[in-house]
């Protein structure tokens, strides 16, 4: 059998979730043969994940620079210029790993159904609705209708069914997983006493690694709290306390070891802390229809609260308050506790019952 996987996305959540399928794939179907197109820095920035290392089996073939720019998020309209949104596609048309393939997945981003109709789709969004703000720039206006043609005849699109976006309930066979969880949850959260520690998470955008900063800033102000963060925003801290500031690793443990997580809610970021059993505070982003919906949905879940556009320091500070506040906290964290991350072994059993795999 020859599975061929396309990882179009340009962010760490999608081929996390990819490799995580992979990885579950060849522990029941070892003899699978692979060909993996993805981006060459997402193979880097794994590079000491444990399930990386699957992309350099013998029974595997990398493919790392076929893929031009595909579809990338801006708040931008401006930014999407002729060709960009669709194009990328020609320098697949004649890839042969991808045409000979038995059975072909691919993430979010729907052209690769150009090629082969038959493709089954993995994510919890689709373009088209993403970029429907964007839609009176003619480039997006002009993709939005390609996606929509491709998607016809609705082929299946394995998705996370608590944040799947009403355009692929709509426009695709959606198939509703529990979260994709690349570890098995973690102990249940027990509320600590001060100081907590919150992880600030995130960026994506200079706007998003704006307001971490910010958040940053603030919260070392007060004693009440000690942070954890990438230490790439180590040099732009105002006031560096090594006692109160660490780095964060994005591992299972890392999480584990938070309290609380202030972040975007992307996809990867998100599924970490169902793993973990970690409350989250969210931070606006409100021209990101994704970022929106994954908001309202993780917010009435019970899952997270939400700051307001343009948050101030009260803003900021009554709500860790009111997370921290014991009852709070604990309902939040039994919300999340009560989540199923097996969404990679429900996903090999559709491909089984479906007839995809004997």
């Amino acid at each position: 059998m020859h599975l061929c996987v396309v990882i179009c996305e340009n962010g760490l959540g999608h081929f996390k979730r990819c490799i995580g399928l992979m990885h579950h794939w060849l522990e029941k179907y070892p003899q699978t043969e692979l060909s993996v197109l993805c981006r060459e820095w997402q193979v880097k920035a794994t590079s000491d994940w444990e399930w990386t290392h699957l992309l350099h089996q013998k029974n595997c073939t990398l493919y790392v620079n076929k893929l031009s720019q595909s579809v990338v998020w801006s708040p931008d309209s401006g930014f999407y210029e002729e060709g960009q949104l669709i194009g990328w596609i020609d320098r697949l048309r004649d890839f042969s790993p991808l045409s000979n393939a038995d059975i072909v997945i691919s993430d979010n981003l729907s052209g690769i159904l150009e090629l082969r109709p038959d493709t089954i789709l993995m994510g919890s969004f689709l373009w088209m609705e993403v970029l429907d703000v964007h839609k009176n720039n003619p480039e997006v206006a002009r993709f939005i209708s390609y996606e929509k043609a491709l998607l016809a005849n609705k082929p299946p699109m394995l998705c996370v069914g608590t944040i799947a976006m009403p355009a692929v309930l709509e426009y695709t066979t959606a198939v509703p997983l529990p979260w994709f969880g690349l570890s098995p949850k973690s102990a249940p959260k027990v509320r600590r006493s001060a100081p907590q520690t919150i992880a600030l998470i995130g960026g994506a955008t200079p706007a998003a690694d704006q307001a971490l900063l910010t958040i940053a800033n603030e919260l070392l102000e007060n004693s009440a709290y000690q942070l954890t963060m990438s230490s790439k925003f180590f040099p732009h801290i105002h006031r560096m306390d090594p006692a109160r500031l660490f780095p964060f690793g994005f591992q299972q443990t890392d999480y584990e070891a938070c309290d609380l997580v202030i972040c975007r809610p992307g996809i990867g970021t998100v599924t970490e802390c169902m793993v973990s059993n970690t409350p989250m505070l969210l931070i606006p982003e409100i021209s990101n229809a994704e970022m929106v919906h994954n908001t309202s949905k993780l917010v009435d879940l019970g899952a997270a609260s939400v700051l307001p556009p343009d948050f101030s320091t009260n803003d900021l500070l009554n709500s860790l308050d009111a997370i921290f506040e014991p009852e709070n906290y604990v309902r939040m964290s039994q919300v999340i506790e009560s989540q199923d991350v097996n969404g990679f072994e429900m996903a090999i059993q559709w491909f089984t019952r479906h007839r995809y795999l004997n």
